[in-house]
C-alpha cells in the first residue's frame, strides 16, 4: 500500500482557488483510493455531502450510472491515464431529483521525486444539454463510421419513401461504382437500372410493414463501368423507427453472393450430370460410408441388379435384411478394415423375389486425408444371362460329346477362323492319337500330301465367304500307313448377326465307296469301249439300208430305219459321255490346244445346232472376241452341249439366244432359254456328276446327267469358269468365259 502525504493533502485543503472554481475538483489518495479533498461544487455535482471525507471511489461511484467513473480512477491510478467521459446524472437536492449534464475528466498525479502516481484528480463540469447530445452524437457518429468501414457487408442507409443516399460505407461505395460521392442523391438516379418492379416492391414493403425484410438470392442487373452484370445479393433491409414509430431511414446490409450461386449452379450441373452419366452406364455404382454401409450414393440399375429398393442415407442392412449372413457383407467389413479392394466374378444371390441372379462386383475403398477408408465404391454388372447361357452351353455341349462319340462318323468343329477346336472319340481311336493331342495340328499332320494344298484353300475359302464347306481328301493312318478316302462336310453356326460363332462338320469314310466307284468307272470305260465299235458298225449298216430302201421306193421303211439311226446317234452320245466322264476321273482327258477365233467357234457351232433343230430359232448376237488357246473341239462340244440343253429344257419356246461379248480380257458366251428353270436350292449342283434336277419337267428327257459335268470339266481345265442364272418358270442362263490371248 503507497502510503498516504499529509504534507500534499494540507496543501491542496488550503487552495481557496480550487475550492472557490465553479468547477466540482476532488482528489483520490492511496490504494484504497481515499477521497483527501472535494470542492463544494463536486459534492453538490453529485449530491455528497460536505463533510463526506476519506471514504473510498468505490462507495462515491458504486451506484450504475457512475460506474464508468470509478473505472477511469482506478485506470488512472493503475496506468498513469488521462480520460474523459460525459455523463448525464440524476442527482437528488433536498426533496426534488435534478439532471445535472456532466463531463468527467480523470488523470493521475504523479510524484516528481519517485516518478510514481500517487493520487487521481477527478475534474467535473457541468455542460449545457445540447453540448451533451453532440458529444453523444460525435461518439455515436464516430462508432457507427468504425462499425460500419469494417463491416464484412455492403452497407448503405437510405431516407424516405423515395429513397435518398445518406450514408454508404466504402463497400458499398466500391460494389456500386458510381464514386464516392453518393449522399445526398436519390438512390434511382445513381442506379436507374435497379428501379424496377421487385426492388421498389422490397424497399416499399419495409416502410409499410416496419419490419425488416430478407432476401437471400435476391437478383439485380446494374452497370458497373458501362458493363451490364448480374449479381445475387444476401439483402437485409432493417427500419430505423423515430420517436413516433415512423420510418425514418432503412439500412440496407448485402453480401454479394454471386460467386456461391455460379458455384453452386456448376456444381449442380455437374451433379445432374454425373446423375445423367450413372444412370446410364451398363454398371450397378454405389457409394457406401462409414462402418455401417450407409448409402450416399446408387444409380438407377442398382435397384435392377441387385433386386431391391436403394434408399439414399439407408444402410445396407435396412434394404437387405438378411445380408449380414452372406460373404458379400464380411467382404465389405474386410474392405472397410483393410482398404484393400475385393473383385468377385459370377457371385449368386437371390434377389426380393426369391430368382437366383449371378452378378460380377468390385468393392473399392476410397480413403480420406489420412488414408483411412471413408467410403465403399460399389460396381455391380449383371451376369446372370451370360452365367446360364454358359450353364445350357456347357449342358448341351456335354450331349453334343456324348451324342457326337455314338456316331460313325468322325465330328469336327472349328472355331469362327477355322481353327479346328473338337473331333469326337471315333477320331483318336481311329488314328491311335492321345485325347490330348491338339485336333487341329493333328488334322493337317494326317492329310495326305497330294491333297494338303487343295484342302487348306478350299477350306479357308469357306471360312471366308461363309459358304458351305465340301470336299474329299485322303488322310494317311500313322500306325498302318495306309491311305484312306473321306468326305468332308461343314456349316457354320450363326449368331442373331449372322457372325460366325462356330464350324460344326462330319468327316466320313468314303473309301469302300471310292472303291467301288473306281471298279464301276473302269467297267464303264470298258463297256463303252466295246460298245462304241458294234455300235459304229450297227450306224453304218443302218445308213446302208436307209439308202437302199429310198432307191427301191420304199420311203415308210426307209424313214423307220431313219429313226433307228438316230435312237443310235443318241446311244452313241451317252457312250461318248460315259467315256468322257471315266477319262475324267481317271485323269486321262487330255485337251489339244490351238489357237483360234471364238466368234469364228461360235457361229459354226450355232449353225451345226440350227440345221438339227427344227423347233427353235436360234439368235445369235456377238462381237469381236480375239483369239482362243485351248481345245477348239472340245470348247465346241460345251457350246454344242448347252444348245442342246436350252432347246430341250424349253419346249414351250421358240427361241433360244446366244450371246458372245468381251468383259475385262475374256470372252464370255452365254446361252440363254424361256424353259422350266432350275429351283434355287439346286442351282449350286448342277455341274455334279450324275445330277439331274428330278422335276416334272424332266419327264421324257433323256439323258444320264453327265453332260454339264464334262462341261465344267474341260472350261475349268482351259482356265476359264461356267456358271449358270436360273429362275424356276422363266429360264435359265449359261455362261462361261475363256481369257483371250493378249
Amino acid at each position: 500500500m503507497k502510503p498516504l502525504r499529509p504534507q500534499y493533502k494540507s496543501h491542496i485543503l488550503s487552495t481557496s482557488f480550487v475550492d472557490q472554481n465553479p468547477i466540482g475538483f476532488a482528489q483520490f489518495f492511496g490504494d484504497e483510493l481515499l477521497l483527501s479533498y472535494a470542492n463544494s461544487n463536486f459534492n453538490i455535482f453529485l449530491g455528497l455531502q460536505n463533510d463526506e471525507i476519506e471514504i473510498n471511489a468505490k462507495s462515491i461511484f458504486e451506484n450504475d450510472q457512475f460506474h464508468e467513473i470509478y473505472t477511469m480512477i482506478t485506470k488512472a491510478y493503475d496506468c498513469n491515464d488521462v480520460s474523459k467521459e460525459v455523463k448525464v446524472v440524476n442527482v437528488k437536492h433536498g426533496d426534488r431529483e435534478k439532471c445535472n449534464f456532466l463531463e468527467f475528466v480523470v488523470s493521475s498525479v504523479i510524484n516528481q521525486e519517485n516518478n510514481c502516481v500517487e493520487s487521481v484528480s477527478v475534474v467535473v463540469m457541468e455542460i449545457i444539454q445540447q453540448n451533451y447530445y453532440e458529444n453523444r452524437l460525435m461518439n455515436m457518429l464516430t462508432n457507427f463510421d468504425y462499425i460500419v468501414s469494417n463491416s464484412l457487408t455492403s452497407t448503405i442507409v437510405l431516407t424516405g419513401i423515395d429513397p435518398i443516399i445518406e450514408v454508404a460505407n466504402q463497400k458499398m461505395i466500391d460494389f456500386l461504382g458510381r464514386g464516392n460521392a453518393i449522399s445526398g442523391n436519390r438512390f434511382f438516379d445513381v442506379l436507374p437500372e435497379l428501379e424496377t418492379e421487385n426492388v421498389i416492391q422490397l424497399y416499399h414493403r419495409v416502410f409499410e410493414e416496419k419490419k425488416e425484410q430478407e432476401e437471400k438470392e435476391f437478383k439485380v442487373d446494374y452497370f458497373y463501368n458501362n458493363v451490364l452484370y448480374t449479381k445475387f445479393l444476401h439483402l437485409l433491409l432493417r427500419p430505423k423507427l423515430n420517436n413516433n414509430g415512423e420510418v425514418s431511414a432503412i439500412i440496407v446490409s448485402s453480401i454479394d453472393i454471386t460467386d456461391s450461386i455460379e458455384t453452386r449452379e456448376k456444381l449442380k450441373k455437374s451433379e445432374n450430370l454425373l446423375k445423367a452419366f450413372l444412370d446410364h452406364v451398363p454398371v450397378s455404382i454405389n457409394v457406401l460410408e462409414g462402418e455401417s454401409f450407409r448409402y450416399r450414393l446408387s444409380n438407377k440399375l442398382s435397384n435392377k441388379i441387385w433386386g431391391h429398393d436403394i434408399k439414399i442415407d439407408s444402410i445396407v442392412e435396412d434394404t437387405v435384411s438378411y445380408i449380414k449372413d452372406r460373404p458379400i457383407y464380411k467382404e465389405l467389413q474386410l474392405v472397410y478394415k483393410t482398404g484393400v479392394q475385393i473383385e468377385k466374378r459370377g457371385h449368386q444371390f437371390s434377389d426380393r423375389n426369391g430368382d437366383t441372379k449371378y452378378i460380377n462386383y468390385i468393392l473399392q475403398p476410397i480413403k480420406d486425408e489420412e488414408d483411412k477408408v471413408e467410403y465403399i465404391l460399389t460396381l455391380g454388372y449383371d451376369v446372370t444371362n451370360e452365367i446360364e447361357y454358359k450353364n445350357k452351353l456347357e449342358a448341351n455341349e456335354k450331349r453334343f460329346k456324348i451324342l457326337a462319340d455314338f456316331m460313325p462318323q468322325f465330328v469336327w468343329t472349328s472355331d469362327e477362323d477355322g481353327v479346328v477346336t473338337y473331333f469326337n472319340k471315333n477320331w483318336y481311336d481311329a488314328f491311335g492319337l492321345g485325347v490330348d493331342t491338339d485336333p487341329d495340328k493333328s488334322f493337317w499332320s494326317l492329310m495326305h500330301p497330294n491333297f494338303l494344298d487343295k484342302v487348306r484353300n478350299s477350306w479357308m475359302d469357306a471360312v471366308h465367304q461363309n459358304s458351305t464347306y465340301e470336299v474329299e481328301y485322303q488322310l494317311v493312318n500313322p500306325i498302318t500307313n495306309i491311305s484312306k478316302w473321306y468326305l468332308a462336310r461343314g456349316k457354320r453356326v450363326c449368331n442373331d448377326n449372322d457372325e460366325t460363332e462356330l464350324w460344326i462338320g462330319t468327316c466320313t469314310d468314303i473309301d469302300d465307296f471310292k472303291q467301288l466307284q473306281k471298279q464301276k468307272d473302269d467297267f464303264i470305260g470298258i463297256a463303252s469301249h466295246e460298245l462304241k465299235t458294234p455300235l459304229t458298225s450297227l450306224k453304218l449298216y443302218a445308213q446302208s439300208v436307209e439308202i437302199n430302201l429310198r432307191k427301191q421306193g420304199d420311203e415308210k421303211n426307209a424313214e423307220v430305219v431313219k429313226k433307228m439311226e438316230t435312237q443310235i446317234n443318241k446311244l452313241n452320245k451317252l457312250i461318248s459321255d460315259l467315256l468322257d466322264v471315266t477319262k475324267i476321273q481317271s485323269g486321262r482327258m487330255v485337251l489339244q490346244d490351238s489357237i483360234f477365233l471364238m466368234e469364228d467357234l461360235v457361229a459354226e457351232i450355232v449353225e451345226e445346232q440350227q440345221m438339227s433343230t427344227k423347233t427353235h430359232t436360234i439368235i445369235l448376237t456377238k462381237e469381236s472376241a480375239g483369239y482362243i488357246r485351248g481345245d477348239k473341239d472340245r470348247i465346241g462340244q460345251v457350246l454344242s452341249n448347252l444348245i442342246n440343253n436350252a432347246v430341250k429344257y424349253s419346249p414351250n419356246a421358240k427361241e433360244v439366244e446366244v450371246n458372245l461379248e468381251l468383259i475385262d480380257g475374256s470372252a464370255k458366251v452365254s446361252i440363254k432359254d424361256n424353259g422350266f428353270g432350275i429351283p434355287q436350292n439346286k442351282i449350286h449342283q448342277v455341274f455334279d456328276q450324275y445330277f439331274r434336277v428330278g422335276s416334272e419337267y424332266e419327264q421324257g428327257i433323256n439323258g444320264l446327267g453327265l453332260g454339264l459335268f464334262i462341261c465344267a470339266e474341260i472350261i475349268n481345265k482351259s482356265n476359264g469358269q461356267i456358271y449358270v442364272k436360273s429362275e424356276l418358270h422363266k429360264g435359265s442362263t449359261f455362261c462361261f468365259e475363256l481369257p483371250i490371248l493378249k
